[in-house]
């Protein structure tokens, strides 16, 4: 999971324009980081998942539940990132 970290790293760095850095985390401790913003739980999840290689695998979920095709990270942050 870490070589992907990094990676979205970069891709937030080249997007932002500020350098973003990966730093592992536990679980518990990457829960607290967003706990504030109310979804630490959800983020967290997630980031064991990726760390369980469950998100390795690419389907055509996100299409058929939503009917859109899905964008890649650095897209979806170049059109929704706000300065």
């Amino acid at each position: 999971m870490k070589s992907k970290m990094v990676e979205l790293s970069r891709i937030m760095t080249e997007v932002t324009g500020e350098k973003i850095g990966y730093q592992p985390v536990s679980l518990e401790e990457f829960a607290n980081i967003y706990r504030a913003e109310g979804d630490g739980d959800e983020l967290a999840s997630m980031y064991k998942a990726a760390a369980m290689g469950l998100m390795d695998g690419v389907t055509d979920d996100f299409t058929r539940i939503t009917g859109h095709t899905p964008q890649n990270m650095k897209d979806f942050l170049a059109e929704n990132y706000k300065k």
